[in-house]
């Protein structure tokens, strides 16, 4: 056998080229869990990612990565972008790159700390645009008016801590004209902004300036089958919402303590959407003695509000937050099978939620306290969102309480989870043929072909899948369906294993076929599929 080599071993720019082509490969979902390795790694893959950006955070074929990633994330590759020749085609790089430069003549930083500030600024954005504009801002380039450049300028300042920036800012007509409480398109509104980044000088001051505090008039009341509102997946340092609700998320307790005085405190009745997204908010930042608070505010128990308390459990569980997990469960009695009440969440319960995310720990404790491993009417169970993630460890757990293993190989093949499929076959070597409900082995090389996973075809031969099982259509045949559901860079890879030719009506393909429109053709995961992106799809 021959000797090894680490891959750090190699000339910094082989590694970098090795690094960049892996990154293409697998795309950035997968690329981001590298970054665990070590801090070599680390540093490389976020170099790939955000400097050379070898793969586009606006890339088509994975839309919601921008949604994603974490603020920090995107706003270094914003950041770099700005720092581009073409920044200033572009809206969100030109606005860092405007707002950057005037900062700096503002506060004549060091070299550290301009970098710093710059840093902060490209963050900020990041998590201040709302995400819903994202794709109509990134379309084209929008002339920024001298008010609206003025109210970056202000709301940066925000961000920044710099508290006689932002009174010279707002004091100082003859400088610049800004406004209180103007919602900025790029950061957010500055009291919100000030509270989510924990400046409570700021805060004070612009309190003191007639920032609103008040509830928006068009809230509505709360009923638990509206959907929170909360489109941010990353809610640090976000201005989204009302200020308190943006100090709670941030972490910030004197802020909150400050913003439920009698003078600021929101009223709790009629119980408001934007009051429970503060609780909420508590929830996910660990701040149990606020949730308390707030639910004592409204003069009811918890259990007065009908799907809260499963809410609020979820919650706890997405965002680490063990220890109120179980104060729900155990102090406020809230019932470890709660579901959601929202509409389009109707079966997710606590467990769903860990088990989807791979959390093996939550899933034994919940587990402990009596969860039920099946959702009580129809829709996906806790097996089924850990296969499908391809979280091993969580699937063990759950196989090891009953749950059926065939389900869990289904899932792993309909995800493309190929490790874990492997793992499967490896403890229960006869899974290959076993049936579940209406699935027939068939159906898994199905599977395989509709998500273009070479890795899984050929798996599922490898594993005893037979080249020529008992298909009862014509439609049916794997090379039928390569032809015409598929691609045809997916059937030649049939052929190439052995699979039969066979002829098709071609005008019968859809629009899809060809791939031409990467925004047509068909999902996985939140990956659109093509020969260049098949592979970004699984965990591993």
């Amino acid at each position: 056998m021959g000797r090894s080599v680490k891959l750090e071993a190699f000339p910094a720019p082989v590694f970098m080229s090795i690094i960049e082509h892996l990154v293409v490969s697998i795309g950035i979902y997968k690329a981001v869990l590298l970054r665990r390795v070590n801090r070599s790694f680390n540093a490389t893959i976020l170099h790939a990612i955000c400097v050379s950006q070898v793969v586009d955070m606006y890339d088509p074929a994975t839309p919601h990565v921008k949604y994603d990633i974490p603020p920090s994330l995107r706003g270094a590759i914003l950041l770099i972008r700005s720092r581009s020749p073409n920044a200033t085609k572009q809206e969100l790089p030109s606005v860092i790159l405007s707002v950057n430069r005037e900062i700096d003549r503002l506060t004549q930083p060091t070299e550290e700390r301009r970098d710093e500030q710059h840093r902060i600024i490209s963050e900020a954005v990041a998590v201040g645009i709302n995400p819903f504009k994202l794709n109509y801002i990134e379309k084209g380039l929008k002339d920024i008016d001298e008010e609206t450049h003025a109210q970056n300028l202000f709301c940066a300042a925000i961000v920044l801590g710099n508290l006689p920036l932002v009174k010279s800012m707002l004091e100082d007509l003859a400088l610049i004209s800004v406004r209180v409480n103007a919602n900025n398109l790029y950061f957010g509104p500055p009291l919100q902004i000030a509270c989510a980044r924990g400046h409570i000088d700021i805060v004070r001051y612009l309190l003191s300036h007639g920032a609103n505090i008040q509830e928006d008039s068009e809230d509505l009341d709360w009923n638990p089958n509206l959907r929170l509102r909360v489109f941010q997946k990353h809610v640090y340092q976000s201005p989204e919402g009302s200020p308190l609700r943006a100090a709670l998320h941030g972490g910030h307790e004197d802020i909150a303590n400050l913003l439920l005085e009698p003078e600021y405190r929101p009223s709790p009745t009629p119980l408001k959407m934007e009051f429970v997204e503060s609780i909420v908010a508590a929830v996910r930042s660990g701040l149990y003695p606020f949730y308390q608070r707030l639910i004592q505010m409204t003069g009811k128990p918890l259990s007065d509000y009908p799907g809260l308390g499963g809410k609020l459990l979820r919650e706890a569980v997405e965002y680490n937050q063990e220890g109120i997990m179980r104060m729900l469960l155990e102090k406020d009695g809230v019932d470890v099978n709660s579901v959601s009440d929202e509409a389009t969440l109707s079966t997710r319960s606590a467990l769903y939620t860990a088990a989807c995310m791979g959390k093996a720990h939550v899933v034994r404790v919940l587990i402990g306290y009596g969860t039920k491993l099946r959702p009580p009417h129809y829709g996906p169970c806790p097996l089924e969102g850990a296969a499908r993630g391809g979280h091993e460890e969580a699937v063990e757990i759950l196989l090891d309480h009953g749950e059926p293993r065939a389900l869990a190989f289904k899932c792993a093949v309909e995800s493309g989870q190929v490790h874990l499929a492997k793992w499967l076959v490896a403890r229960y070597p006869s899974i290959i043929m076993e049936k579940y409900g209406r699935m027939r082995p068939i159906n898994l090389m199905s599977m395989a072909i509709m998500n273009k996973n070479l890795d899984m075809i050929a798996f599922l031969l490898d594993a005893g899948l037979p080249l020529n099982y008992e298909y009862i259509a014509h439609s049916e045949l794997p090379m039928v369906e390569a032809k015409t559901s598929a691609a045809e860079w997916v059937a030649n890879f049939l052929l190439t294993l052995g699979f039969k030719d066979e002829e098709i009506d071609e005008s019968a393909r859809p629009a899809y076929y060809s791939e031409v429109d990467i925004t047509k053709v068909l999902s996985c995961r939140g990956v659109r599929l093509t020969k260049r992106t098949w592979n970004w799809v699984s965990k591993y």
